[in-house]
């Protein structure tokens, strides 16, 4: 029942997305051309990247992943989602903040959407897991950095997951 209910909301924002994209350029092929353009809107980073991994993690509950993937994704969200804040209000357009957004719109989904598609996942649950381990350790230790705040040590840290997981 709350598959069906989640599945209905994601469907319902799917469509309030495609029917606001098709007014939205139905207004732009009327307007003439001797207009000035429209202001580009400023996106907020930290929503775009929590709504991606609020995204993700709606997309794991739909498509009924085992339990101890489920719980290992959402733990790797929710540190996510706790170093996003501080990494973005303290240490913006800086590499680590690239590289916290890149694990978002990136790294996790290329990890995370093969996964889900699996008809077997079982078969390949333990090497998932390790690779989301993976993840963590990184995540735990980016939150050390940033608590001790050793900002040289912090660029190097984010040098290196920007290589390991491209």
């Amino acid at each position: 029942m709350l598959e069906l209910l989640l599945l209905i909301v994601l469907l319902l924002i799917v469509a309030l997305g495609i029917y606001l994209f098709i007014s939205k350029n139905k207004k732009r092929t009327k307007k003439s051309t001797t207009e000035k353009p429209a202001a580009k809107v400023s996106v907020d980073p930290l929503e775009e990247n929590i709504s991606l991994l609020i995204g993700l993690n709606i997309t794991v509950r739909i498509k009924n992943v085992p339990v101890q993937a489920q719980e290992s994704i959402e733990k790797t969200i929710d540190a996510l989602r706790e170093l996003l804040p501080l990494i973005l209000q303290n240490h913006d357009n800086t590499e680590m903040a690239w590289v916290m957004k890149r694990m978002c719109s990136h790294y996790l989904p290329k990890l995370i959407n093969p996964f889900v598609a699996l008809s077997n996942r079982e078969a390949q649950m333990q090497t998932f897991l390790e690779s989301l381990s993976g993840i963590d350790k990184e995540l735990e230790e980016v939150a050390l950095l940033l608590n001790s705040a050793q900002t040289s040590e912090f660029e190097s840290k984010a040098r290196f997951i920007k290589h390991r997981f491209n």
